[in-house]
């Protein structure tokens, strides 16, 4: 990459990609994935690429329009990485700030620009943030939602099975909290003592009740309560991780170090994960990670393990990537895991290509950026 190298192009996508196991929560049942794919390009050739997963076609829609708003401005643009994503935060958040829609389209762009940094300099991601590319501990996370006790039971053996993982992580959130207690018994009994188990309330109760439900849980031995409550209510996170055995886990939705800062000042968390989408992308990342690592915080990801690894392999409290696999199916090479760890690629940047046919075959659309 010459030092003048600027970007020339950013093609935007949208597809929509079956889910192999459905993500099936209190709040939510999701089926299906829709994708926007961002292909960056620079005047000297050099490429890369990022996604970000979106629900709903309003969203889609809201998503694709400021994607495309910040990949016209930055058009031209040089290809430095993090002077880019100050350049898009000073001129873009500089009335509203940097929460929802806004940070997760600068990440886009964010994402893409580093996996091209790093293919122009012909190493992997994790390499070109100064890391190495030991592997990473992973734990299964596509499936195991709110069913019935056979066939979570069924589903979290295949799932152990097909990638060696000691780590799977189950949905709470039945109406009745004694079912979530049998759930949890049912597959306790199902993997041994050898499989962590994670859970996750995704956001689901309010304070009181959470209290009440995961003391119910609490002697169980899980590995860890995610977001119990609203990610906004440090305070009744701050409750819970004082009040329960269990590590608490929160963190998905932080946007950026303020929120992070926040978190560990309120002690809302045990334990904390980013998702690369709203914590600013790798830039967002990179100055997160240090005040997890200086709190002495262990830090996994969320999402995005394509790009999730590679940011783990530089976070000196990394702990779990978390296995989703959103993107898998429209994929040139899904991740790697074997022995339950995710394994680096020898290819430059964050190993992220698409397979063109496999698009064409779930009618991916360019999206309209005038």
């Amino acid at each position: 990459m010459l030092p003048t190298d600027t970007i020339a192009t950013i093609r935007l996508r949208a597809v929509t990609v079956p889910l192999r196991r459905p993500l099936i929560a209190p709040l939510i049942t999701v089926r299906t994935g829709t994708l926007i794919l961002v292909d960056l390009k620079t005047h000297s050739g050099v490429e890369g690429r990022s996604y970000v997963h979106i629900l709903g076609d309003e969203d889609t829609r809201m998503a694709a329009s400021l994607i495309g708003t910040l990949a016209g401005w930055v058009i031209g643009k040089p290809l430095a990485p993090r002077a880019l994503n100050t350049a898009m935060v000073r001129r873009f958040g500089l009335y509203d700030g940097l929460d929802g829609a806004l940070a997760n389209a600068i990440a886009a762009i964010d994402m893409a620009a580093w996996d091209a940094a790093a293919r122009a300099a012909g190493v992997p991601l994790v390499v070109h943030l100064g890391g190495d590319t030991t592997p990473i501990r992973a734990y299964h996370s596509f499936g195991l939602g709110i069913l019935d006790d056979d066939a979570l039971v069924a589903e979290a053996q295949e799932m152990v099975a097909e990638t060696g993982c000691t780590g799977v992580k189950m949905r709470l959130g039945r109406p009745n909290p004694r079912d979530d207690l049998r759930a949890v018994r049912a597959l306790r009994r199902s993997l041994g003592d050898h499989v962590h188990i994670m859970v996750d309330a995704t956001q689901s109760w309010d304070t009181s009740e959470a209290m009440r439900r995961l003391h119910m849980l609490d002697d169980e031995g899980l590995y860890w309560f995610e977001d119990p409550c609203a990610w906004t209510d440090m305070e009744g996170h701050a409750r819970l991780a004082r009040s329960l055995k269990t590590p608490i886990q929160t963190g998905e939705n932080f946007t950026g170090p303020r929120a992070v800062a926040a978190a560990i000042k309120a002690e809302a968390a045990d334990c904390i994960n980013f998702d690369m989408r709203h914590i600013g992308g790798v830039t967002g990342w990179l100055d997160s990670a240090p005040l997890a690592a200086a709190s002495n915080m262990p830090l996994s990801g969320h999402m995005y393990p394509e790009f999730s690894a590679h940011m783990l392999g530089i976070s000196p409290s990394r702990h779990w990537l978390e296995l989703m696999d959103w993107a898998s199916p429209i994929l040139r090479r899904p991740v790697t895991i074997e022995g339950g760890n995710f394994i680096f690629e020898e290819a430059p940047g964050s190993g992220v290509d698409w397979d063109e046919e496999k698009l064409r075959h779930f009618g991916a659309t360019d999206l309209n950026l005038s």
